[in-house]
């Protein structure tokens, strides 16, 4: 199974509220995952192509609508994340995750598990 590969700048649009994970490598943090808290889905680029995955489950303390886990899925693959939300690090319209992993599952089961950091942002 391949990883997650990285995503172009992703807008953000007035009134909305986006997570932003970026993967820890040795070389350099790789930016591999947007998601949006309405429509609940990801953005995520794989094999050459984005793909958009809906938001199936969350559970935890919400961020601006994004939640410590949540699961994203389309007919190829799900996602879930296990982040961990910074409470000392303010941001303004915003939350800064300190750690956590994105779980990637293809259909016959195979799975990558990739270290992240990042952010939630809003555009008000």
């Amino acid at each position: 199974m391949e990883g997650l590969e990285e995503l172009e700048p992703q807008p953000l649009n007035a009134g909305a509220c986006s997570m932003f994970l970026w993967s820890q490598s040795e070389a350099r943090p790789v930016f591999v995952f947007v998601a949006l808290a309405n429509p609940a889905e990801a953005r995520v680029r794989r094999n050459g192509r984005d793909r958009i995955l809906r938001r199936t489950a969350a559970d935890g303390q919400s961020w601006h609508g994004h939640f410590e886990t949540q699961t994203f899925a389309d007919e190829l693959m799900t996602i879930e994340t296990d982040l961990r939300f910074s409470t000392t690090r303010q941001l303004r319209d915003g939350a800064v995750i300190e750690g956590g992993v994105i779980r990637v599952r293809d259909r016959e089961g195979w799975e990558t598990i990739v270290p992240v950091n990042g952010m939630v942002a809003c555009q008000r």
